[in-house]
């Protein structure tokens, strides 16, 4: 009897053509999986979350933005957007600058540490689904996003809020601590 190697005990047999249920669910863990691997990835080497990394480039982008207009642009509420920001003014990311005349209007505007970050970070998933996306037909952009939204349906998932950042939500809005520095023995 052959020995088998490390590789062959952890193979997973391929889905037949025909079970289209079990290749939608794979796919769809696939997705989950990547966005998972690409939080912790960028957590450990920025020490920052997906979706602080989203506002930091939206940011530096505009050179300076209110909160209200950066949670539209984002697609997150405002209340998480503060608390993303409260976290990345604590790391001395952003800084909140009061607008004269009007004392009221604030604007968050990125640090030269932002700017560093964000030149250096992986390019985000879903910006890599955006770009791709984009290069397919109309038609076929249609016919995709009616699938999924089918699906959806057919989970019955319609009314779980998301938005449309592929983020685990366990790392959405947690502080992460900034990143070792090539000194540190952690």
């Amino acid at each position: 009897m052959p020995a088998q190697n490390s590789h062959d005990q952890h193979h997973v047999p391929e889905i037949p053509e025909n079970r289209h249920d079990l290749r939608v669910l794979s796919s769809i863990r696939r997705i989950m999986r990547a966005a998972d691997l690409f939080s912790r990835r960028l957590a450990v080497q920025e020490g920052v979350t997906v979706p602080q990394l989203l506002c930091l480039t939206k940011i530096t982008e505009t050179g300076g933005i209110t909160i209200k207009d950066l949670a539209a642009e984002v697609f997150l509420s405002p209340s998480t957007v503060v608390g993303i920001i409260d976290r990345l003014e604590n790391r001395q990311l952003v800084e909140r600058i009061r607008e004269k005349p009007d004392k009221r209007l604030v604007r968050v505007v990125p640090t030269e540490e932002a700017w560093r970050l964000v030149a250096q970070s992986p390019t985000p998933l879903h910006e890599n689904l955006v770009a791709g996306f984009s290069d397919l037909p109309e038609g076929d952009q249609s016919r995709i996003a009616d699938a999924i939204e089918e699906l959806v349906s057919l989970l019955e998932i319609e009314k779980i809020d998301a938005a449309p950042i592929l983020e685990t939500k366990q790392h959405l809005d947690e502080p992460v601590a900034p990143p070792p520095t090539r000194g540190d023995a952690r």
